[in-house]
C-alpha cells in the first residue's frame, strides 16, 4: 500500500464536522491540515456540502505503551 486515508466526518447540521488519518508506518496518524484538505478536495465538476475540519484524535497501536495501558 502506497497511500491511504481514513476521513471520519458528522451528520450535516449545520454543517458536517470532519477529521482524518493517514496510514504510515502500518498505522493511523492524523493528517496533516494541507492533507485533510486534499482529501477533502471533491473531484472537477462535483458540488460537495460545506464542513468543518478539525484536528484528529491521536489514536495509539495496540503494542504501543500509553498511560492507559501501562499499569495493565
Amino acid at each position: 500500500m502506497r497511500h491511504a486515508v481514513l476521513v471520519a466526518t458528522t451528520a450535516d447540521e449545520p454543517f458536517a464536522r470532519v477529521c482524518g488519518w493517514t496510514v504510515r508506518a502500518g498505522w493511523l496518524h492524523p493528517l496533516e491540515a494541507r492533507e485533510l484538505q486534499e482529501a477533502l478536495t471533491p473531484c472537477p465538476d462535483v458540488t460537495a456540502p460545506p464542513c468543518l475540519a478539525y484536528p484528529a484524535p491521536a489514536l495509539h497501536h495496540p503494542d504501543e505503551v500509553t498511560e492507559e495501558n501501562a499499569h495493565e
